[in-house]
């Protein structure tokens, strides 16, 4: 893989042994996946499938749970999961954000419908 910023990159193929090593579009380190453009689309898209995944888990196994007990589980399992090493891979792209801040804005809909027995925004005849 070749990291840059610039329009053109210098592409150089390599070679061990006669055998041409594959070009990689994504490295996956341990906490975050870089990509050539330093966008981290990649990244972001997995933490907010992980995150959604947790989330409904929560969701569907805490029903019984107050409020402030879902509330730490959130902050512990899923805002934990959103916010790690987050300096290394800082949204700066609009629907980076939205994608992110969508998780949290599901969570409070769900504390909403948790305490008025009704989903927010929908108009109750």
């Amino acid at each position: 893989m070749t990291f840059t910023l610039c329009a053109k990159k210098f592409v150089y193929d390599y070679n061990i042994d006669g055998t041409a090593v594959q070009r990689s579009t994504t490295v996956k380190d341990p906490v975050v996946i870089y990509d050539c453009q330093f966008n981290f689309k990649d990244h972001v898209d997995c933490i907010v499938s992980k995150a959604r995944k947790l989330m409904g888990f929560i969701i569907r196994n805490c029903k019984e749970f107050n409020i402030t007990s879902l509330t730490a589980l959130f902050n512990a399992l899923v805002r934990s999961r959103l916010e790690y090493c987050s300096l290394a891979w800082f949204p700066y792209y609009q629907n980076q954000i939205l994608s992110l801040e969508k998780i949290q804005q599901k969570f409070l809909k769900y504390l909403y419908f948790k305490e008025e027995k009704r989903w927010p925004g929908r108009n109750q005849a």
